[in-house]
């Protein structure tokens, strides 16, 4: 039996959902793009700053440690410094940065 022409023999006809009927209400509260304050009062955003700068130092360290293996020649000894240096910086900016914010979040609890 062709598919288009007849329903095969057992099959359920299958009914098109209900079309939403047009929002007639205007909308009053105009939508606005978020700022850099009510970002920075969001936990999510302070985590994901925080946990990117700590990628952002041992990069950084890594890639001058890179440079001045380029430069002077050796291999990777300046490059392995740099990311054990951008670990510790960066592991010493989260814990610092991660103890503020959770001091301040308990502080704002307690208000």
């Amino acid at each position: 039996m062709k598919l288009g022409s007849r329903m095969a023999r057992g099959a359920v006809a299958i009914r098109s959902p209900v079309m939403p009927q047009p929002i007639t209400k205007p909308i009053t509260k105009p939508i606005t793009k978020p700022t850099t304050k009510t970002l920075a009062k969001n936990p999510a955003y302070q985590v994901y700053a925080i946990a990117l700068e700590f990628v952002v130092y041992t990069v950084v360290c890594g890639l001058i440690g890179w440079g001045i293996d380029y430069l002077a020649g050796t291999e990777k000894v300046w490059m392995t410094v740099g990311f054990i240096v951008g670990i510790l910086a960066g592991g010493y900016r989260f814990v610092r940065q991660a103890l503020a914010a959770a001091k301040q979040q308990q502080s704002s609890k307690s208000d």
